[in-house]
């Protein structure tokens, strides 16, 4: 969303339920950027009538789903660095890695 409308990612606020792919629910009536309703600026926002075509963002969110951190394409645990909060994970740290340990960490990950 930020990127769209070139405001910092943490103006903006939405959420998607479900699980993390092709059935998640993307919940239009409460994104906001700054706090301001993007609904009530765009009735349409997230319907095949929305001339914006929101929905692509969500398509982005739901192939997201498919795309392996560090070209991990398979569904494994990996210890990877991430930031902790009182309500655990909150990111994933993306580390830039040599091309030398992306292949090991790849190689970790087929070993598992």
């Amino acid at each position: 969303m930020g990127e769209r409308l070139d405001v910092h990612a943490l103006s903006c606020h939405g959420w998607v339920l479900g699980e993390h792919g092709d059935s998640s629910v993307p919940v239009w009536s409460c994104v906001n950027v700054v706090g301001v309703s993007l609904k009530n600026l765009n009735p349409d926002l997230g319907t095949d009538a929305d001339m914006e075509q929101w929905k692509e963002v969500h398509k982005q969110v739901i192939d997201s789903a498919y795309e392996g951190l560090y070209g991990i394409k398979n569904d494994v645990f990996l210890s990877v660095p991430c930031i902790l909060g009182q309500n655990g994970i909150s990111d994933v740290v993306k580390v830039t890695l040599t091309s030398e340990e992306e292949a090991c960490l790849k190689k970790s990950a087929d070993t598992l």
